[in-house]
């Protein structure tokens, strides 16, 4: 009983697990559910139906195959990186035309040659609400540490 064969372990701890690759429908699912291609995002059960071929599928069972597919391994981190994907598109696209339009501002205030008057000083107005100079801003907090009764006797006072 000595020469018996050892069992081949694998060190598993410390490894990711390699992503399978996804089909052209599990694919199709997801960018459907993110609205990727098409007009708005969609629902998992009409992903879906846009995705596979459901003809003979009762809605619940629609409902169920859609939920599994995409609390599936596989589909769940894809989905988690385009969504991630779409989110820093956004942002960066936000900040792009942020920066357009303060840039735009700061060329029609300093325009002396070809902008009219109320242009440049409407420009320089919009410049000085920006959030990070808050030159003209209307929002007005008042603090007041006395108590509603010394108020209220001061008023009768």
């Amino acid at each position: 009983m000595t020469d018996r064969k050892k069992p081949k372990l694998k060190l598993v701890k410390g490894k990711a697990k390699p992503r399978l690759r996804l089909t052209a429908k599990q694919s199709k699912f997801i960018d459907c559910v993110l609205g990727i291609g098409v007009e708005n995002p969609m629902t998992l059960t009409d992903a879906y139906k846009a995705s596979y071929d459901c003809k003979n599928f009762s809605d619940a069972n629609i409902r169920k195959e859609a939920h599994l597919l995409f609390r599936s391994p596989n589909i769940t981190p894809t989905y988690e990186d385009r969504k991630l994907q779409i989110e820093e598109r956004h942002r960066t696209q936000s900040l792009n035309r942020s920066h357009q339009i303060i840039t735009g501002l700061e060329r029609e205030a300093n325009d002396f040659e070809h902008g009219s008057p109320t242009s440049r000083v409407r420009a320089l107005e919009l410049l000085g609400k920006l959030k990070d100079v808050r030159l003209f801003s209307s929002d007005i907090s008042v603090e007041d540490s006395r108590s509603s009764d010394q108020i209220k006797e001061e008023l009768e006072k």
